[in-house]
């Protein structure tokens, strides 16, 4: 017998013994519908909702597909003018969210310290007794949370006035207080306008993560798109640390963090100008010349030449600052001159748009977190109603301040320290099992309408509003008394522009000379001494509201290729001098405390500095900035030491320097070229073919499309421990691959449908084989296992799954 034969005679026999046996199966019945749940819906066929993405405060729309009951994908709203049909990583994965088995699943309250059910009527007629007994004895009630707009916006603050409860400012972790605060001093406007990317033929962005975390990424990755696809605007960035947004710019330069100052005082003093600066503004900008600017930011003087010549010949000009240009201890210096800047450059007449800025009316900033710390340590406040607190509150000076409050209750989606240190615990809805709107911005609100019935007994935060206040109505028909005219387009599209005043930036003199003056009185030195510790938001969960989702953290990170962490990130060369080793644990201590992770190699990573990705930062209090409010996220005079112990790092990618493998295809004019190689004859299809291209000119590395193949395939996470063994079961990932510089190129690795797949010739049953249809196909009954197909796969993507894997997160 050849041996072909026999391994394709035993792959039949041991499939069909195994399903004759059924070995540790139970049945399985197949139950129809006999009676349709509803008119129009059919057993199998999907649906679809428009609603909107709650994974950040960008407001992305989102149509849901629903099927037999249950959303099961997430896909952009092509109606929606923030994102226009696409969506991000974390928005394809936030449907996971919904079936998480660790949510809140109904109303607790501790008894002895321990949490027992309670109704939810027995809740509100508790909390609103306690409320009154805080009152009654001249403790002040207090409610406190994470950011809201639209009508929740405005029912939490009817619900305030009613209960007689003070109300803080909401907070966010990324809240941009140095934009607005620079904004409010230099124009009156204290908003963050809208960037109109669409209009300028230059831009500068400065610190500010477009593709990854700044303010609408879905919204600045489509615009970056089409202005590189009609090749209409050149792009400089300038950042300590390699993100998405580096990786895609024209040109990208590397900044000493802390120096962006500097960098902008040069700047204000050498570019032409388009309105002129009143003359006593102008003697108070800091000024350096061209060599005093490349020492203090560490850009080569040639490079600063180049930003100068773009800027001054560019017609139409765009400077953003942000991230963490603006989240140190000179933030509101900086933010200050930036808008100095694009005052200068004639920006507020064209790229700025304050009138449809982004809605950071009711956000508050770190003084605001301070402010309520201190209300609780002095007045011993009565009941504090916490709504969706994020996690940014969950540090020790928090949890501390808060008990010295009388009745705590927690309205929130999972547990965590807070949960724990609160009296009551109310579970909220997902946003897909709820009616609201969001309004991102002034003149856009977006739709929220339910997918799903509510999986668990909670409840949306309108509606717990609603039962503290004692209304007998729906949050849904509070809704519609405040939107008015509920039309069937509003419903189908999801989202709707309405009017909205017209907001002008003109020059505060009165205002900008003496905040000006104030921030360049303490002359800090330019020179950097001492290591930084940047402390990053996530491409991945965003501020760390992300971190609870697995399938997050089985994505592996773009720019280094780590699924699982947690993990520092330093530079090889600044590793090599000190015999760091990548898996090596090193401690970082400074005045945030003390904090000990593995460190992993990263490119383009400014001098002496460390990043820690926000979400593996808990360990330690972040500071603020007493000027701006903002969460200082670079640490200065940070001190590291080897502790002599060693991880091993989950690295799901190969070597990523790519020269002279001929991985990445070759360039011409900026553009990606092919050319086809083949020692096999081409095959032949009769009728049609099937494939997919990927743009690699388009690809901007951002993973989105990554989360989408593990959701629409229902493909498992296995977690870390699997992860270790190699046993990851990804369909797609994202490899980055350096040629030179900082800059990498993203190659999506998938199954690559190959013409002539090496799987192909070895397979000893002919398992695998090339279909008429030009697909790589796959007749699982007849695989033995032998792995020859993985063994002689190049792109190494075969995967095997014999077993029930249980995963750790089931998503559906």
């Amino acid at each position: 017998m050849k041996r072909r034969d026999f391994f394709r005679l035993m792959g039949i026999v041991s499939a069909s013994a195994v399903s004759a046996c059924k070995a540790g199966e139970v049945d399985k019945k197949l139950i129809p519908f006999l009676v349709p749940p509803d008119d129009d819906v059919m057993p199998g066929e999907p649906i679809f909702v428009t609603s909107t993405c709650a994974e950040c405060p960008a407001g992305c729309g989102v149509i849901v597909k629903v099927r037999d009951g249950k959303p099961v994908k997430l896909e952009g709203n092509p109606y929606h003018p923030v994102n226009r049909g696409a969506l991000c990583i974390r928005g394809q994965a936030g449907i996971s969210r919904l079936y998480h088995p660790q949510r809140l699943k109904q109303p607790m309250v501790k008894k002895n310290g321990v949490f027992e059910p309670i109704s939810w009527p027995q809740a509100f007629i508790l909390v609103k007794e306690k409320l009154g007994e805080g009152k009654g004895a001249g403790l002040g009630n207090v409610m406190f949370g994470s950011k809201t707009t639209g009508s929740l916006h405005e029912l939490a603050g009817e619900c305030c006035d009613m209960l007689d409860i003070e109300r803080f400012p909401a907070v966010e972790l990324i809240h941009h207080g140095a934009i607005r605060q620079a904004n409010g001093v230099a124009f009156g406007i204290a908003a963050v306008p809208h960037f109109r990317l669409d209009r300028c033929d230059f831009l500068f962005t400065l610190g500010a993560d477009l593709l990854g975390t700044f303010l609408s990424p879905v919204e600045w990755s489509r615009q970056l798109h089409r202005a590189r696809r009609e090749d209409r605007m050149q792009w400089y960035h300038a950042e300590p640390y390699l993100t998405l947004t580096g990786a895609n710019a024209t040109r990208r330069l590397t900044i000493q963090p802390g120096s962006e100052w500097c960098l902008l005082g040069f700047l204000l003093h050498c570019l032409p100008a388009r309105k002129t600066l009143p003359a006593a503004l102008d003697e108070l900008i800091p000024a350096f010349t061209l060599n005093q600017t490349a020492e203090a930011t560490g850009i080569p003087p040639a490079e600063l030449v180049l930003l100068l010549q773009g800027l001054s010949q560019a017609r139409s000009p765009l400077l953003i600052a942000g991230g963490p240009a603006t989240a140190h201890n000179r933030g509101g210096l900086t933010a200050l001159l930036s808008s100095l800047l694009q005052w200068k450059l004639g920006m507020t007449d064209g790229t700025l748009d304050f009138t449809h800025g982004f809605n950071d009316d009711f956000t508050g900033t770190f003084k605001d977190v301070l402010r309520f710390e201190k209300s609780c340590r002095d007045r011993e406040n009565g009941v504090v109603l916490l709504m969706d607190v994020p996690n940014v509150c969950s540090r020790p000076q928090f949890l501390e301040a808060l008990e010295h409050c009388r009745y705590r209750v927690a309205i929130g989606f999972m547990g965590g320290p807070l949960m724990e240190a609160c009296d009551m615990v109310l579970p909220l809805s997902h946003p897909l099992e709820t009616w609201g709107d969001v309004v991102p911005r002034r003149g856009l609100r977006s739709l929220i309408q339910p997918a799903v019935e509510p999986l668990f007994a909670s409840r949306g935060a309108g509606d717990i509003l609603l039962g503290l206040m004692g209304e007998k109505i729906t949050y849904q028909r509070y809704l519609a008394q405040q939107w008015g005219n509920v039309t069937e387009v509003w419903i189908r599209e999801g989202v709707r522009e309405e009017e909205t005043a017209l907001l002008e930036a003109v020059l505060d003199m009165e205002s900008a000379l003496p905040a000006l003056r104030r921030l360049t009185e303490d002359k800090l030195p330019t020179a950097n001494g001492g290591a930084s510790l940047l402390v990053a938001p996530s491409l991945r969960t965003y501020d760390g509201r992300g971190s609870d989702i697995p399938l997050l953290a089985e994505i592996p990170d773009p720019m280094i290729a780590v699924s699982y962490g947690p993990y520092a990130v330093i530079s090889a060369d600044i590793a090599g001098d000190r015999g760091i080793l990548q898996g090596d644990i090193l401690r970082f201590e400074g005045a945030f405390g003390s904090l000990e992770l593995p460190v992993v190699f990263g490119r383009g990573i400014a001098t002496g500095t460390v990043v820690v990705p926000i979400e593996f930062s808990g360990c330690f209090s972040l500071p603020g900035d007493p000027v701006t409010g903002e969460w200082c996220l670079s640490l200065k005079n940070v001190r590291s030491e080897a502790t002599g112990l060693k991880i091993r790092l989950l690295i799901l990618a190969g070597e990523m320097i790519a020269g002279g493998m001929g991985i990445l295809p070759e360039k011409e004019n900026n553009r990606h070229k092919y050319k086809r190689h083949s020692l096999y004859p081409p095959h032949q299809h009769k009728n049609y073919r099937w494939g997919m291209v990927v743009d690699l000119d388009a690809c901007t590395g951002c993973s989105a499309c990554v989360a989408a193949c593990y959701i629409e395939n229902n493909i498992p996470v296995v977690g870390e421990k699997e992860h270790l063994k190699g046993r990851e079961m990804s369909w797609l990932r994202i490899e980055p691959y350096f040629d030179d510089g900082s800059q990498p190129e993203f190659v999506p690795m998938l199954c690559q449908q190959c013409d002539c797949a090496p799987c192909e010739t070895v397979c000893p049953v002919y398992a695998t084989y090339h279909n008429p249809e030009g697909l790589n196909a796959q007749i699982y009954n007849r695989c033995v296992g032998t792995r020859y197909c993985a063994n002689n796969c190049p792109y190494k993507v075969r995967r095997f799954n014999w077993f029930d894997n249980k995963g750790v997160l089931p998503l559906f």
